[in-house]
């Protein structure tokens, strides 16, 4: 993936159940803001999954996460991510309350 100034990366669980919030939720709501969404597993690489993930948290213009099911390789993603800059959007499902989420939300205007 080629990344650009309105690139949206997202951080998630490779499972089919969070895919399909990927797929109908994240991507549709992030390209209707005008970026080009993808997460890890869209344009796999050849080499290591965390080295292309940490390139992408990098270089992607927004990064959002879904914490949703607290999963220890998100939450690790999330705090790299938090060591670029302002550029993290934290999502949670409703009633997955978490208080990373309550603690570190902030507004953006995409």
């Amino acid at each position: 993936m080629t990344t650009t100034n309105r690139s949206c990366f997202v951080l998630m669980p490779f499972d089919k159940g969070r895919l399909e919030v990927y797929r109908h939720a994240i991507r549709p709501a992030a390209e209707a803001a005008g970026f080009e969404c993808h997460r890890a597993d869209d344009n796999f690489e050849n080499g290591a999954i965390v080295a292309q993930i940490i390139r992408d948290i990098f270089n992607d213009y927004v990064i959002v996460a879904d914490i949703s099911d607290k999963r220890p390789n998100v939450m690790y993603e999330v705090g790299i991510a938090h060591t670029v800059g302002d550029k993290t959007i934290i999502i949670c499902e409703s009633g997955q309350g978490s208080s990373l989420q309550s603690q570190c939300v902030q507004s953006h205007i995409l």
